[in-house]
């Protein structure tokens, strides 16, 4: 395939036959024609399964002829041993069928992770990687600003679970939105600092300026901290190889304080960009308590279950049980589902136990460490800015993990697997940082590498295959939702039930299935599935609400099946 333009030599060189289903893997999460409920989001995680498995199929390959000597370095072994752990898990937790959900997530992680390490590991392929990155940030970015600035037609900008009007974009949520956007935001500055083609460097700014944009009027804080950090991780990066360079730093120093002063200048000049980013650091504001309540929460679950944890997907099911009479309040009174911690490290650890922590950190440590030992030696190397890029990237990703949860939403987990896994191959390709890779015999290798294509597509199989039951049960409850604004209560309760053979721990269909339930006259049915709902989703305050209402108006209890 011939491109029109010299603009994409870079990836035009590694169009050979593997990239178009990569490229439409990274295509779908981040740029939908659909958005994500906030409640019910396995449809985006099916299709991006899905595009992912294309893309394992396609790279076999070259993944069988290739050498497998950067596959089986420290980190992708590490990676591999905390993906068991979570599957084990399941021996130990409440629910464990949350377990096996959650693990198609960790597998297609870890073959994301192996892909763009084996893969897409090269400069002209990571060059590629970069460019698809930031062209699908652009069109993500740009809707969500069009979103923002017109509200109307196809650029309606809806309300979010607090009634407030919110630029989601294509994700349904703008904090979904942004766990994708600040990972990629550096790979538009690395490409704009590279001394690559021009269409590219401009293509890397301009992404760069409008995720920038998007990310301000998102007043999502979490956004606004793992932005400033991935800018100040890259200008230090500037100076330092200057210095090394001897090259004069004068304009530089202009070129950033121009640029300082212009991006302090917008956020303070805007009332609500400033009170955005100033309640970042109000501990009495509503939405850092309740993060604060949940961290809480998670530290509680780690002293009671150390060791093992309560099992992957399984905070939700106990975490209700450390909450107290004005936590729970609060979070009723607010409406707000407090199933999630806010913090990727402290849910790791209270679902995989100290344990679970220590295998991430070690992969985190092995990777990033790697990657820092790699600029410190190859400052004169073409790649520099490719590894920095990178890097930064990934250090912002990690930097919004402490505030949300972007490990568990179909696309910024994504991302940020692919993205590392393009990063180590690139710094592991070094003579400097060979000792990392494990030596084994080339037939063991050649062994090893077909065995483990072969279990990334079986793996793949059974998470696309979990995943289509989770998009086949959402187009039911979707069915069910407009039957039921229709006052089809019969036809909605039959959409609702089938969807609940397909996924039987749906906590939205028992919930909504309540309803129809009650338009039925059948009450005591729609308490059973209100119950139903908090069994798997104790942190749903509505669904608790209304279950305490039911009972004040139905005192008479009696069991029913659903």
């Amino acid at each position: 395939m011939e491109f029109p333009t010299k603009a994409f030599g870079h990836v035009r060189s590694s169009w050979d036959g593997w990239l178009p289903a990569v490229i439409l893997y990274l295509s779908i999460p981040f740029v939908a024609l659909f958005h994500y409920d906030f409640d019910f989001i396995w449809s985006k995680q099916a299709a991006s399964n899905f595009f992912l498995l294309l893309a394992v199929v396609a790279s076999l390959p070259l993944l069988i002829q290739r050498p497998l000597g950067k596959l089986m370095s420290r980190d992708f072994v590490v990676l591999f041993l905390l993906t068991v752990w979570a599957g084990v898990s399941a021996s130990w937790a409440i629910v464990p069928i949350k377990v096996f959900k959650s693990c198609t997530v960790m597998i297609a992680s870890i073959v994301g992770f192996g892909l763009g390490k084996s893969i897409l590991g090269d400069k002209s392929k990571a060059i590629a990687f970069l460019a698809v990155s930031v062209s699908t940030g652009l069109v993500v970015a740009s809707y969500g600003v069009l979103q923002y600035h017109l509200d109307s037609g196809v650029f309606t900008m809806p309300n979010d679970q607090f009634g407030f009007k919110d630029a989601t974009t294509s994700y349904g949520l703008s904090n979904f939105a942004t766990g994708v956007l600040v990972i990629i935001f550096p790979f538009g500055l690395g490409l704009a600092f590279s001394r690559i083609n021009l269409a590219l460097r401009w293509l890397g700014l301009v992404s760069s300026i409008l995720i920038f944009y998007y990310v301000l009027v998102s007043h999502v804080r979490a956004g606004y901290i793992s932005l400033f950090c991935a800018a100040t991780f890259l200008t230090v990066l500037l100076f330092l190889r200057q210095r090394y360079l001897k090259v004069r730093r004068v304009r530089t120093m202009i070129f950033v304080a121009v640029l300082t002063i212009l991006a302090s200048a917008i956020i303070l000049a805007n009332g609500s960009f400033r009170n955005t980013l100033f309640s970042a650091f109000n501990i009495e504001h509503p939405t850092i308590q309740i993060r604060l309540h949940t961290w809480k929460q998670a530290l509680a679950i780690v002293r009671d279950h150390p060791v093992f944890g309560v099992g992957l997907g399984n905070y939700d099911v106990i975490g209700w049980k450390y909450l107290d009479e004005t936590q729970e309040q609060l979070i009723i009174e607010s409406n707000t589902r407090m199933d999630r911690t806010h913090n990727e490290y402290l849910n790791l650890t209270s679902e995989l136990g100290l344990p679970g922590l220590l295998a991430f950190l070690t992969f985190l440590g092995l990777i990033i460490s790697g990657a820092v030992a790699w600029l410190r030696a190859s400052v004169k190397h073409e790649n520099f800015w490719i590894v920095a890029a990178l890097t930064a990237g990934i250090l912002s990703g990690l930097v919004d993990a402490i505030f949300t949860f972007p490990f568990q939403v179909p696309g910024s987990i994504h991302a940020f697997f692919l993205s590392a896994g393009v990063l180590s191959g690139l710094v592991f390709q070094s003579d400097a940082l060979k000792a990392r890779v494990l030596s084994i015999s080339f037939r063991t290798r050649k062994l090893l590498q077909g065995a483990g294509s072969m279990v990334a597509v079986v793996g793949l199989l059974i998470a696309v295959n979990w995943n289509i039951n989770f998009l086949t049960a959402d187009i039911c409850y979707q069915k069910g939702l407009w039957l039921m604004q229709q006052g089809k209560n019969e036809l909605a309760l039959e959409a609702f039930n089938k969807g609940l053979d397909f996924e039987p721990f749906a906590e939205k269909i028992y919930y909504d299935r309540a309803f129809v339930l009650t338009n039925l006259g059948r009450v005591q049915e729609a308490i059973a599935s209100l119950e139903s709902c908090l069994e798997y989703a104790p942190f749903f305050g509505r669904a608790r609400t209304e279950h305490r209402v039911l009972l004040a108006t139905h005192p008479e209890r009696v069991d029913v099946g659903r």
